[in-house]
Parts: structure tokens; sequence; C-alpha cells
């Protein structure tokens, strides 16, 4: 049986690996032809470890319990971009990492981008949606302090990051200040788990938008969208249900401090899943190559029956510590408990005397 699992694992992970270095090929073969437009490679590196004190399976991915595992955060990305001419760009991002417990390849994006004025650029194909203030990096590790962001806003996105559509990036004054106002429309097909339960999710009439204001030390931005959700499982099916969702974020950086916080809302129009909000606040300090940090964070659940309420909070302390050029080493202690008899953050419903569970959390993350 040993040898089975062994072999079934080695097999997945020379899958992955040969996925990654066709599209590497292929980037390559295409480089040859570049001529004065070369194209450009960059990759990312994460590799992480959990462990709970907790039986039970912990996040969707179900991947931390009370033995070590390495599945959860562990990711490798390769990222290709190339400018055909003063008018139009072409770039890509596939990733392999965990998801529904097999490591996968997948395109995060894929498009071509076309400057249609000095202030506007279209794109077209698979695109990145824009409604956090990680959304564009969620997969780059050393791109913000945690070791995941924090779940409690983000897993209301049940791991769907990119549509496939049409998007606007136009950037204008207003006060005299810098804006971006980035409206999209697209569609999204894919298998998650909601609720606990492997649904396969599409949606009709998806579209949205994302204002996001950039200086020197802060951020800020609000993003909303709005579909017709389809949720298809083994044991029931849900059409066209109105769904949307609302998120407000922004970090500031003052001295040796930064501060990071964000809000967001789901609202699924049926009587079984119902509307969710969540929030964190995370507080850095900088110092030298050490960035200790804290995290807060609460999730609330409304109109929903049992099996869909998830009340939660949480704290994480951690620290981040440079340990070569562009690599960063993370070390996060959370504490995190389900409220209300609700499944909070669990996979499935806790028992009543095991509803909270400490983690330790460890990553080495960079870029190449």
């Amino acid at each position: 049986m040993s040898t089975l699992i062994k072999f079934i694992t080695e097999r997945h992970v020379l899958k992955t690996i040969s996925h990654l270095i066709f599209y590497l090929s292929l980037a390559l073969s295409s480089f040859s032809y570049a001529g004065q437009n070369a194209l450009d490679i960059h990759g990312f590196l994460t590799v992480g470890g959990t462990l709970s004190d907790s039986e039970t399976p912990y996040l969707v991915s179900g991947e931390i319990n009370d033995h070590i595992r390495f599945a959860n955060d562990t990711i490798l990305g390769l990222q290709f971009d190339r400018t055909l001419n003063d008018k139009i760009r072409i770039a890509a991002q596939f990733t392999a990492n965990n998801k529904n417990n097999n490591f996968e390849t997948n395109a995060q994006w894929l498009f071509a981008a076309f400057n249609v004025s000095p202030q506007s650029t279209v794109r077209t194909g698979r695109i990145r949606i824009p409604i956090f203030l990680q959304s564009a990096t969620i997969s780059v590790g050393n791109s913000f302090p945690w070791v995941r962001p924090p779940s409690e806003v983000y897993d209301m996105a049940e791991g769907i990051t990119s549509i496939v559509g049409v998007d606007l990036l136009h950037r204008f004054e207003l006060f005299d200040r810098v804006f971006t106002f980035n409206p999209y429309i697209g569609e999204v097909s894919e298998n998650i788990v909601l609720a606990g339960q492997e649904v396969d999710a599409s949606t009709e009439g998806l579209w949205g938008f994302s204002f996001r204001h950039e200086s020197n030390n802060s951020t800020v931005r609000l993003g909303y969208l709005k579909t017709d959700a389809t949720f298809n499982t083994s044991f029931f099916s849900l059409e066209g249900v109105p769904t949307d969702f609302i998120s407000i974020g922004a970090n500031y950086e003052f001295g040796a401090f930064e501060v990071l916080t964000e809000w967001a809302k789901r609202s699924i129009k049926d009587q079984f899943l119902g509307a969710q909000s969540g929030w964190y606040g995370t507080l850095v300090h900088h110092r030298n190559h050490f960035s200790p940090y804290f995290t807060l964070a609460a999730l609330d659940s409304k109109k929903a029956v049992q099996p869909s309420l998830q009340d939660s909070y949480s704290y994480s302390l951690g620290l981040n510590t440079l340990v070569a050029d562009l690599y960063v080493f993370k070390t996060e202690l959370t504490y995190s408990k389900a409220k209300h008899g609700t499944r909070g953050l669990f996979q499935s419903q806790p028992p009543d005397d095991d509803n909270e569970l400490f983690i330790l959390s460890i990553a080495i993350t960079g870029t190449f």
C-alpha cells in the first residue's frame, strides 16, 4: 500500500513539473523569435508546513489538522510577459498548488492587453478578479505579511480568483489624486467547496468593478461584483441564484509600522447559503530584517441554515525574517474559534468540545 501511495505521489509531482516545463518551453521558443521585444520570465515559490491541535480538518482545503501537512501553503508559479509593440502586451501566469487534494497546474491569468489611450488599457482572456487588496498577487507569498491571507475574508471567494472575460484599466485624476477604475465582465466555471460540499459552480451575467487609489505610503480600494450563480452537486442543484460581493480595503504605512485592513460581504440569495461578512486588521512592525505582526479577524453568517453558518474569530501572531535576497522565512501562530455552535472555518461541524484550535504555520517564500 505504501509503495502504491509513493508511486501516485511521485506521479502527480512529475506531472506537475512536466506541465511547468512544457509552459516554460513554449515561452522560451517564443523568446527565440522575440527579436528586440524580449520575453520577461519570473517565478515565485512558497513551501509551507502546518500543524494544529484539532482532529477536525480546518479551512476549505482540509489540509490543516493534527498531523504535519505541507500541501496547504505550497505553491510554485511561473509568469511570462512580452510587449509586442507600444499598443499590445501578452501575459500569462501558471501555478502548481494543492486544489481538491491534488497538485494541479492552472493558468491564473492568460490575456492580451491593448493600450487604447495613454490612460486606458483593455484586457481580454483569463484575468484576475479585483475583489481584494491582494488579488493581483494572491499567489506570491512575499507580497503580503501573512503565511496565508486572512481566511475570514479571502475564503469567501471559495478559491475563485479569476474569470474569463474582458476588463478595462482606466487611470484618472480626482482631487489631485490618481485613481484606477477597473470594470469587468466575464464568466466563471469552477469546481469549489461550498458549505462543506464539493460543488460545480458557474455564472451568468457576471460583472463588477474596482476603484483603487495608491500613493507612496497607502492604498485604498473598493470593489463590487454581481452575478447569477448556478451550483450543482450530487445532493442538490441551485440555478440562477442572484449573488453579489462587496469589499473595502486599505493599507497605510507610517514610519516603521504598516496597517492593513479589509471588510467584505458575500450575499447569495438562497435560504441555504445566505450571507456572510468578514473583516480583519493587521499591524506590522518593520524592523531591519525582522517584521513581527498581529492580526485580528472575524466572520459572521446570516440568513442561512445550520450547515452553512460560519461564525468565527481568530488571533494571529507572526514573524517574517529576510533570509536572502527576495526570500522570507515566515512563522505564524493562530488561535481560531467557531462561534454560536457553527462550524466556523472548519471543513465540517466540529464536536462541541473541540470548536477551537491553535495552528502553527511556517513557510519560506520568494521570487526568482
